[in-house]
Order: structure tokens, then C-alpha cells, then sequence
């Protein structure tokens, strides 16, 4: 009952200061001790884990890097196309970064907490076989 509206348009609310975040955060751990009839003390980062649910951080992690999956292979609508841009496309510097997505500078927190600095950021630091994982659920879940 409570996951839709973690999960509605969490890339926009979501990617904000963790400290704003944290009275979302306290609810989810009191629910999830209420769900496994825990006291009120214990540590909650194995109840998340035995109920495999990801707390309001990862969960935000999670759906920006679904959405950065999303905009990789053209499945977003055209609006945007050019939201992003990788490194290839600026210089031909034959560099570790080359194929990921470049990251703008940003001066204010306004710019970094935007799904277009975050999901870079996202994107960039998956693993590979992380982002085939991704793949795997995104395939899964349409």
C-alpha cells in the first residue's frame, strides 16, 4: 500500500538533501518492524533485506538508474533526446571516460540534485553487470 507512493515520480522528489528524506526514511524502518513483529530498537537493515524491500535511498538510486537505462536504449519519449550527452561526443581523447555520460558542471545544488546531473552520475558509476541487470528487470517489468 505505502511502495506507490515511494515510488511515484520518486526521480524528482527523491533526488533532493538526505537529511529531507530522513522522516521517510524513519517511517519505512518503523512499518517494516511492524510487518516482522520486531521491537522497536532492533536494526532494520536485515528486515529490509529478508523482506527484500530497498529503503527510500536505494530505492531512488534504483529508479534513476532504470530511468538512465530507459534514456540509453531510446525508450523515453523524444523530449529527451538531448537531455544528455556523452564524453565521445565532446572530444575523441582516447580516455577511460570516453563512453560515459559527460557530467555538467553545476554551481548550484539546485543543478546537482536534477535527474540531469544525478543520473550521470548514476549511470556512470553502474558496473556493467549491473546496468544487464537492470536490463534484465526492465525487460521483466513492461
Amino acid at each position: 500500500m505505502i511502495y506507490p507512493y515511494l515510488n511515484y515520480c520518486n526521480n524528482i522528489w527523491g533526488s533532493t538533501y538526505p537529511t529531507r528524506l530522513l522522516s521517510i526514511l524513519k517511517t519505512q524502518k518503523k512499518i517494516v518492524r511492524i510487518m516482522t513483529f520486531s521491537n522497536h530498537n532492533d536494526n532494520t537493515r536485515p528486515l529490509f533485506e529478508s523482506l527484500k524491500i530497498l529503503n527510500i535511498y536505494q530505492l531512488n538510486t534504483y529508479l534513476t538508474a532504470v530511468f538512465m537505462y530507459s534514456f540509453y536504449h531510446d525508450k523515453l519519449p523524444a523530449f529527451f533526446n538531448n537531455f544528455f550527452i556523452t564524453n565521445d561526443a565532446l572530444h575523441s581523447h582516447n580516455t577511460r571516460s570516453l563512453s560515459q555520460i559527460h557530467i555538467k558542471f553545476n554551481r548550484t545544488n539546485y543543478g546537482k540534485f536534477s535527474i540531469r546531473h544525478r543520473g550521470a552520475i548514476v549511470w556512470n558509476r553502474l558496473p556493467s553487470e549491473i546496468r544487464n541487470i537492470i536490463s534484465t528487470i526492465v525487460s521483466k517489468n513492461r
